[in-house]
This record gives structure tokens, C-alpha cells and sequence, in this order.
């Protein structure tokens, strides 16, 4: 089972270490059946906490602590998660006291909470989201971040940064103020950082931190950087098969095209729909292929055609 706390660098920053309490119960024997508590780095923090034994009433609760610098490393993408893995003879459920007898599997529940002390300073920005879309399509795409004060200071400027797969691109100045936590007015806002051209299918790193809030170094790291990753999907469109205009001025060509699309639907320039067309002039031909999960791919394909055929007359001769 996964515990997974959301937005951890939307709170104040850390002040110390924090606590996990974990909560159980159920069919355990303490020996063999047993489960290990996991950090999202599946690094192992406890084994065979103290099992209650074979009642399901049972309960019971362990506390471990988490190091300052474990939360400001987790938490750099809003997300700090924890879970339980059970073993062999473990399967992870709600605890059910009907087992059917000797042999059958264990069976537990867990609930996690997640404390730790918040201290706020004078200059401290952060990031609380990247609110672009997370599947975008092919072209320069608007990348949005949502900043905060934190501060008790109120942030007047901030520097917005941001990258895409590490390279580091053009930074944003924010230059309007922000009201402190305690202050009438408004403490965060939405930007428009940049654009970025997703020129390819796949998934994309993106990270954006804020630095040097009312040109200082910021009072705290903990919420100043946060990672999405940004899914570019698209069709991907290709000539499938193509026959040219077998003679000048004809209309005989042939165009097949094919793509990953989910059921795709093309449509030509012609007016024509379905894969592929026939009786083509030489020219170019425009296909879009569209579908209901991605976004849509065009496509140019060029119709060739031979040459006139010209035929010359020599002086004194003839054509048979």
C-alpha cells in the first residue's frame, strides 16, 4: 500500500525534523507474516513493527522520525509518499478476520500521519504548481507556474526559473507584490513563464524554482522548486504507400498513409476521407489525422508526375 502526502512544498517550510506515526492492525503473527515500512527512496525504516498478533481488534502504533534533510529532498516535486510491503504470506487489504482456516493469507490495514514544525522568514518565495496542461500537443506550448510569499516580508520580486529536460531556459521577473500570510491582500499568482516548443512525442522533464525573492537569497529552500513531467502526444503520420501520376497531366496517382493514432480519421485536402486517396493530380496533397486521444498530426505529401514527352522533327524526314 502507498501513502502519498500532495503539495507538501505548499505548506510553510520545515523548521526540524518531522514524524511519521503509523497506525495498524490486523491478522498478524509477528514472525512470518510481516511487512516493511518503505521512504519513496525504498529505503526500508522499520520491519515487523510491533504486530498485534491474530486479533483484529488489535492496534498498533509506531513513530519515527524524519530528517529535516529527507523533507526538503522529497519534497522537491510537491510529493512525499511512504509504503507498506508485506511479505510472502502478506496480502495488503482491510483487515478480515475470515480466513477459512490454516493456510490462508494475512491480512492488515495502516494509516499514516505525516507532523512537522513550520517556521516562516522575512524573503521567502515558492513554487506551488506548474499548471500546464500535463499532455500537451506538437508547437511552442505557454508553461504556467503559480508563486507564492511565504515570507513575512512582502515580496515585491522574485526570479522565476525554469527547465525542460535540465537545459536551463529564458528565467521570468516577477515584478508585482505579494502580500505576506497575514496580509489583505492577494499572496500568490499564476505566470505565464514562457513557451516551449514540444517538437516530439515523449515525456519531458520540467522544473521551475523561484530565487533571490526582493533580491536576497531566500529565507528557505524548501518550497522554492518543483517537477512535473509534461507528456507531448501526438499522432505520429506517415506515408504508408504512393504511386506517381504515371504520365504528364494525368490523374492516376495513389497516396496510403498510416499512423499510431487510437480508430484515426483523416481528412484530405481534396474533401476526401479514409487512408487513402486515388486519382491524384501532380501536386501536393495536405492529410490531418485526428483521433480521440491525441492531438492532431498533418501531413504534406508530393504527387509527382514524368515530363512532357517532346518530339522533334528533323528536316526532310518523317514520322512513320
Amino acid at each position: 500500500m502507498t501513502f502519498t502526502f500532495n503539495n507538501v512544498n505548499s505548506l510553510g517550510s520545515p523548521g526540524g525534523n518531522g514524524t511519521l506515526t503509523v497506525t495498524y492492525h490486523g491478522d498478524l503473527d509477528g514472525s512470518t507474516e510481516t511487512f516493511d515500512l518503505e521512504d519513496e527512496n525504498n529505503n526500508v525504516l522499520a520491519t515487523s513493527l510491533n504486530t498485534p498478533g491474530n486479533q483484529c481488534s488489535a492496534q498498533g502504533t509506531s513513530t519515527f522520525t524524519i530528517p529535516l534533510t529527507d523533507l526538503n529532498n522529497w519534497a522537491t516535486d510537491g510529493i512525499i509518499e511512504f509504503e507498506t510491503i508485506g511479505a510472502s504470506a502478506v496480502s495488503s487489504g482491510i483487515c478480515n478476520c475470515n480466513f477459512g482456516g490454516t493456510g490462508a493469507s494475512a491480512s492488515y490495514s495502516v494509516t499514516m500521519v505525516l507532523n512537522y514544525p513550520t517556521v516562516s522568514g522575512p524573503n521567502d518565495a515558492g513554487v506551488t504548481a506548474v499548471d500546464t496542461s500535463l499532455v500537451t500537443c506538437k508547437g511552442p506550448t505557454d508553461v504556467y507556474a503559480n508563486i507564492k510569499n511565504y515570507g513575512n516580508n512582502q515580496l515585491n520580486n522574485v526570479m522565476v526559473n525554469w527547465s525542460v529536460d535540465s537545459v536551463v531556459q529564458t528565467p521570468f521577473l516577477l515584478s508585482s507584490m505579494l502580500d505576506t500570510l497575514n496580509g489583505s491582500g492577494s499572496t500568490d499568482t499564476l505566470l505565464n513563464i514562457g513557451q516551449y516548443d514540444f517538437g516530439q512525442s515523449g515525456v519531458y522533464d520540467v522544473r521551475v524554482w523561484t530565487s533571490m525573492p526582493n533580491g536576497v537569497p531566500d529565507t528557505s529552500n524548501f518550497n522554492d522548486t518543483i517537477d512535473v513531467q509534461i507528456e507531448a502526444d501526438m499522432i505520429d503520420l506517415q506515408v504508408a504507400e504512393m504511386t506517381d501520376v504515371s504520365c504528364f497531366g494525368g490523374s492516376d496517382g495513389y497516396v496510403k498513409v498510416t499512423s499510431n493514432g487510437y480508430a484515426p480519421t483523416y481528412i484530405w485536402s481534396s474533401g476526401s476521407t479514409g487512408d487513402s486517396v486515388t486519382n491524384l493530380w501532380a501536386e501536393t496533397h495536405l492529410v490531418v489525422a485526428n483521433d480521440s486521444v491525441s492531438c492532431p498530426d498533418t501531413l504534406e505529401v508530393v504527387v509527382n508526375e514524368p515530363p512532357l514527352l517532346e518530339v522533334n522533327l528533323l528536316e526532310g524526314g518523317s514520322v512513320p
